[in-house]
């Protein structure tokens, strides 16, 4: 690894991110290549799949996700002494970290590396306040985690006053900074098994990893009690992604619903995601989606539930339906909604470019500039 890199104002950044794969490194490509005059260390996954991101050394640190089972953690508990060693010879003045893999090891390192280093600065970048799917398990350490870091980057400020009020942060050691969109960059490939899927009607998706907190039971349950309706309105939906999707022999024989239920790749997603008319995120608990940011770059309606930052984009346009309520309902009267508004053709490409003007990269990425800056006053 090369550790002669040039810093902006002497800044030395460590930007390190375990889970950079996937739509995770997309985050991290979109963000650091939109950083302007500022050089610094990505300290990153083996299955990075990005482009070079000018002005960052990139160090393919973490493997573990190419291992099983107990050669998994010992390969990822070797990165993290690593990365502790790689902090004492090159001396960050920040560590911006993004993710972490096993949560209680993860606090002791960074808590370990503030005690050998005492200026460093770390941040830690909440996507979601909590690991996806753990419910409150993680709670206690992660409300340790968030009070010995020296800043906490939120998407939305509802994610802010959560950390204020349930984790007993200041709002100093808040930075609130949007999340930034994704678009699609691939085309469906010619003779693919996911090509054409429906021949006729809207179609609906619920793409990517699955999980409980996406909201899988209740659109489940609500395909499953109003089958009828939704067959008559010419109604479609694809659920792909890896992950339990409770209750699917219910609905895997109905012909306008087509279930992937296995991993997808990156074009196969980006082709699942082009074959959309509507995003549904009916979200049990989240924080920010990712998901949520590809779907309005593409200018694909989206159905949300009111839960963390998913509603924030319709306050600048239209672009899609909240859920009047949680409940089967309240997905469905949504989803009709949206059918009813694309025949109209009600969601339009201005009222997305509205709402793609307040989510510049460019514009967080100086955002994220301006904080290293004040963090090494």
């Amino acid at each position: 690894m090369e550790t002669n890199a040039l810093h902006r104002d002497g800044i030395k950044l460590f930007y390190v991110n375990p889970m950079s794969y996937s739509n995770l490194s997309e985050y991290d490509y979109s963000l650091l290549s939109n950083i302007e005059d500022l050089h610094g260390y990505y300290i990153s996954s083996s299955k990075y799949n990005q482009s070079k991101i000018d002005g960052f050394v990139r160090y393919e640190l973490y493997s573990y996700s190419d291992k099983k089972g107990l050669n998994k953690v010992i390969s990822y508990i070797a990165s993290q002494l690593k990365l502790i060693h790689l902090t004492m010879i090159i001396k960050p003045d920040i560590i911006h970290c993004q993710w972490h893999k096993i949560p209680l090891f993860d606090v002791i390192i960074y808590r370990f590396i503030k005690a050998i280093c005492s200026t460093v600065k770390i941040i830690h970048t909440a996507h979601n306040i909590l690991p996806h799917n753990s419910g409150n398990k993680f709670k206690s350490i992660y409300s340790f985690y968030y009070k010995f870091v020296d800043m906490v980057i939120t998407h939305h400020f509802s994610t802010s006053r959560e950390l204020i009020h349930e984790y007993g942060l200041s709002s100093k050691n808040i930075f609130t900074s949007k999340h930034g969109l994704f678009p699609v960059r691939e085309t469906i490939s010619e003779g693919s098994d996911q090509n054409r899927l429906f021949n006729s009607g809207k179609v609906f998706g619920l793409l990517g990893t699955i999980g409980f907190y996406k909201g899988i039971d209740l659109l489940v349950e609500t395909w499953v009690r109003h089958e009828s309706k939704i067959n008559q309105n010419d109604i479609n939906l694809i659920i792909a992604g890896a992950g339990i999707i409770p209750n699917s022999t219910a609905i895997k024989n109905n012909p306008r619903v087509k279930i992937i239920n296995r991993y997808l790749t990156n074009s196969e997603f980006e082709g699942i995601l082009l074959q959309c008319d509507c995003i549904l995120l009916p979200y049990a608990k989240i924080s920010q989606s990712g998901m949520l940011m590809k779907a309005i770059s593409n200018n694909l309606p989206v159905v949300v539930s009111n839960e963390g930052g998913l509603t924030e984009p319709f306050k600048y346009g239209k672009v899609g339906e909240i859920m009047p309520e949680y409940t089967v309902d309240g997905l469905f009267k949504a989803i009709e909604l949206v059918k009813d508004n694309l025949h109209n053709e009600k969601y339009s490409a201005h009222e997305f470019e509205l709402v793609k003007s307040e989510y510049s990269w460019r514009k967080i990425s100086a955002n994220y500039t301006k904080l290293y800056e004040e963090l090494v006053q």
